[in-house]
Parts: C-alpha cells; structure tokens; sequence
C-alpha cells in the first residue's frame, strides 16, 4: 500500500532579471540560423538569471514563505534534488548550507539526483516514503532548482535554453495526496547530452511515445481517463512535443506551458513553478499531473489530487 504523501505547499524564487534567448544562444555559439527553432518552435522567449547570488540564497529565498516557527520545528528531512552530480565544489554542501539558513536544525539534509531533470519529482516520493517512517506531524522539504553556467547549463542543444527559477516544496502528509508516480529509465541513452549523431536520432524518435506512456501508466494505475485530467504541469522543454504528446495520450487542453516564454526551462523546479503560477486555477478535487523528463534518460510522471478548501467567496 502507497503511503500517503501530499504536497502541503509550494513556494518558489524567480530572480527579477530576464535576457533574451538570442543572447544565451549566441553566448553558447550556437549558429544564429537556429536561434529562431528555440523561439518560434521550442517556445522559448526570455530566461530568468541572477549571476550575482548563489544557489544557496536563492533556494532559501524559495522555502523561507512556507516556514512559520511551527513548520520549521516539524521539517525532518532537506533534500536537494539537483539535474547535475555536482552544484558546487567540494567540499561545500549546498543543501546543509540551506537547511543552516533557514533554521532547519532538527533536519537531516541530503542530495538525490542521477535522473536529471526527473530527480525532484523523485525526491517527492522518496519524502513520503522517508515521513512514512516519521511522527504523523513530521513534513519534509524538497528543493528543486540550479545555477546556469556556460555550456550545457545554459544550452541543451536542440531542446532547451536553462533558468534560474527555484521551488521549494513542503511535503507532508495532507494537502495534495500523491495518488500515483509512474517513472521509467532508457538506459540506452545515459551518455546525454553528449549522444552520438544516431543515438540522439534514436532518442527524439523515442522521446514523445515515451513519455506518453509513461503518462498513461501513471493514469491506468489510477483507473483515471486521460479526458478526466485538470492540469498537467510540465517540464518546459520543446513545445512542439508537448502537442505530441496531448494527442497521443487523449489529454483536453490542460498542458500549463504558460511559463516557459519567460522563465526558461529551470532544470527540475519546472513542474512545481508551473504549479505555483496556476494555483488560483485549481479547484478542490482536481486531478493533476506533475511530469518530467530527464537526460539520460528518466521520465517520470506523478498524479495527484488537489485537496485545498474554498474560500467563503468560493475561491481557492
């Protein structure tokens, strides 16, 4: 039996800042014939940066609205759930530096990556499973979100131009109940973002059934019909695959791409930005979809159930 795992909230960081796409793309040396694919095609308008803080203040700007005194004293893990193996140099432990900032003394901070992109949807479901094991008031908090730096941490070639967007995620157990995570790994192509010509021929073949059907697991094991899906809040990554993949799956209009022509795409903090900016959409008993996909490659897809209560006016 699943145990019950909930997002309680959702805070987020988006630097002030923003430059066009043109200049990320021209800084990176990618041709200027292709800079229009990444804008007309991919989706991409301005990205968010904020070269002069570090990685450590911006994820704490994300967490600090969700921490009252009495959520502080009940947070018993901090994870960070990086794209990338390393986000500083070593010896410098970035989640512990946070958990220090904010007051978190009593939790126990760690890093969990090696899916990229898909790792902070991961690192939900490993929250539960941890609170499982915890006093029924314990909560956990995720951190998704990193630096861009100059090569493949501003440019995925042919997908995506990166931003500094950060989310914090308060996970617990009421609130959004996580009714299903479906997740599966091609480890044929675990060499990404370096592919070979026909490995990365093979991949983007593969890419949009793959996703879809990871999508319909996650919908079967529910017993949840695609047309009966509120929100689904991507990954911004190449929006033309996301019309692919709503075809394919049955999906209604429900893809919430809103973010990605003025964010960028913000490594694992997508889904959960998305979530934060649609919020006042969502309504008591709204079935949603967090999804992402991760070089390497891991898709992942996680249903849930939104629990918030109406306002007197009957607002969320």
């Amino acid at each position: 039996m699943r145990p019950t795992t909930a997002i309680r909230d959702i805070g987020v960081h988006l630097p002030a800042a923003s430059e066009p796409v043109e200049d990320v793309l021209r800084r990176n040396g990618v041709p200027e014939r292709e800079h229009g694919f990444y804008r007309d095609i991919f989706g991409f308008g301005r990205v968010r940066r904020e070269p002069g803080r570090s990685l450590e203040d911006q994820l704490a700007d994300a967490a600090r609205p969700l921490l009252d005194a009495h959520v502080a004293a009940s947070i018993r893990y901090v994870i960070h759930a990086p794209t990338v193996q390393f986000t500083a140099p070593y010896p410098e432990a970035v989640t512990a530096r946070v958990a220090t900032m904010l007051g978190l003394d009593r939790a126990v901070p760690f890093a969990l990556s090696q899916h990229a992109c898909a790792s902070a949807l991961l690192a939900v479901e490993a929250a539960g499973l941890l609170l499982d094991h915890c006093d029924p008031g314990d909560q956990a908090l995720v951190l998704a979100g990193e630096k861009t730096f100059r090569g493949e941490g501003e440019v995925i070639e042919g997908s995506a131009v990166m931003g500094e967007g950060m989310a914090a995620v308060l996970v617990g157990r009421e609130g959004d109940r996580m009714l299903t995570l479906a997740t599966r790994t091609l480890g044929g192509f675990d060499a990404a973002p370096f592919l070979a010509v026909e490995a990365e021929r093979a991949f983007t073949a593969a890419y949009v059934e793959a996703l879809s059907g990871v999508i319909r697991d996650a919908l079967e094991d529910a017993g949840l019909p695609a047309g009966d899906v509120d929100h689904v809040f991507p990954h911004n990554v190449n929006r033309i695959s996301w019309l692919r993949v709503r075809r394919q799956v049955g999906l209604g209009d429900v893809i919430r791409l809103g973010g990605q022509g003025t964010r960028g795409h913000c490594f694992g903090a997508d889904p959960f930005l998305a979530w934060h900016e649609n919020r006042a959409r969502m309504r008591p008993g709204d079935r949603y979809l967090l999804v992402a996909a991760g070089l390497g490659a891991t898709l992942t897809a996680a249903l849930f159930e939104h629990g918030g209560a109406r306002r007197p006016d009957g607002t969320p």
